[in-house]
């Protein structure tokens, strides 16, 4: 229930926590009197009891209706206007020995909470009988001293065998996140999509996704680069032993729609394109990752040269090329274009630099 002054990046924190520290479902209201819940069951109590007062039906009547027609009931035992409830008794305060209404201890007095909750002593808030006592945030009470035990550091979650730290677990978070949203985006495109589609295929919640990524292009940006950092990751595990025209022509074949991760990859390039010619920031996004594909394809032809494999030649003029055609006969295989296929686009490009490279025209076994 933000205020008037409540930030939005404040609101969105305090929707992550409580949804995903206290594993709580998150709703939305104003700040008014009631809000949400209370707003509308003052009401309903109040008609229920102008109903059983003016005879028109009996309290238990009313409660067998409630709970058959909309599965709701006045209260958790029996119905409050029933001729026989009572109040509960209040349960005596094991530390002060007085009634829980007086209590002023911060502890769960009620019936149903272990002893350990109200002994007093430096002891952490107890849970219901059989629950092991929960620590507050880190810290506890000293009771009746006034001072604070220094903050302990939060344990490690547990996941199976190993320890999985908040940090690592927030990035595995992100990394689910990112790779839900370029399969949202390339199945549907970045115009039609919704910040709470990539939630419900990442399985989080909105207010989750918000914390990570603020804005629908925020992500897609974000999403790019995911997808940019994935490709050719496997390509050079055995660069130093394997010659490079094999490197290269990895590297093409990868920047090419070969696969379904590929094609995938290639529709959110192509959404990507659309974008840069309207969006400043798509722009240079697109213009970053193309240096960094230029480079990428620089450093093979350095190495091919450095080793005497490849004959001199003008790197930048011959990486152009390269990405060039890759663009091209992508964009001809991701249409199904009959006319154009993998192999023939790999020979093609491979015999445009063959030459330039003074390497045999047939492209390598990658």
């Amino acid at each position: 229930m933000p205020s008037l002054l409540t930030g939005e990046s404040t609101a969105r924190r305090a929707e992550v926590f409580a949804s995903d520290v206290l594993g709580k479902q998150v709703v939305r209201a104003r700040d008014r009197a009631g809000f949400i819940v209370n707003a509308l069951l003052v009401p309903y109590m109040l008609a229920a009891v102008r109903m059983a007062e003016s005879g028109a039906a009996s309290a238990e009547d009313i409660d067998r209706g409630m709970i058959l027609g909309c599965a709701h009931r006045l209260a958790r035992s029996r119905s409050p206007i029933s001729s026989d409830w009572k109040p509960p008794t209040p349960s005596r305060c094991r530390c002060t020995r007085s009634s829980v209404s007086r209590c002023t201890r911060r502890h769960r007095c009620w019936p149903g909470w272990s002893t350990r909750a109200c002994s007093g002593g430096n002891r952490a808030a107890a849970g219901p009988i059989g629950r092991k006592p929960v620590r507050r945030y880190g810290k506890m009470e000293r009771r009746g001293t006034g001072r604070r035990a220094p903050p302990h550091p939060i344990a490690p979650i547990q996941n199976g065998s190993s320890n999985v730290t908040m940090a690592e677990r927030t990035l595995e978070t992100r990394e689910r996140t990112l790779t839900s949203a370029c399969e949202v985006i390339a199945e549907m495109g970045f115009e039609k999509i919704r910040m709470r589609m990539v939630a419900e295929h990442a399985g989080v919640s909105t207010a989750l996704l918000h914390y990570h990524f603020e804005t629908r292009e925020k992500l897609f940006a974000e999403a790019m680069k995911h997808s940019f950092a994935q490709t050719g990751t496997e390509l050079e595990r055995d660069a130093d032993s394997v010659p490079a025209s094999v490197i290269l022509a990895r590297i093409v074949h990868s920047m090419l729609p070969t696969d379904p991760e590929l094609r995938q990859d290639w529709k959110l390039w192509q959404e990507l394109w659309v974008r840069a010619l309207r969006d400043e920031s798509a722009h240079h996004l697109a213009v970053d990752l193309y240096e960094q594909l230029h480079t990428w394809v620089a450093e093979a032809l350095r190495r091919g040269i450095s080793s005497g494999e490849f004959s001199r030649c003008d790197i930048d003029a011959t990486s152009t090329l390269v990405l060039a055609l890759c663009d091209g006969f992508g964009i001809r295989l991701m249409l199904d274009d009959p006319r154009v296929t993998l192999d023939t686009a790999q020979a093609a490009i491979w015999q445009a630099v063959a030459g330039t490279l003074g390497t045999p025209s047939a492209f390598p076994e990658v």
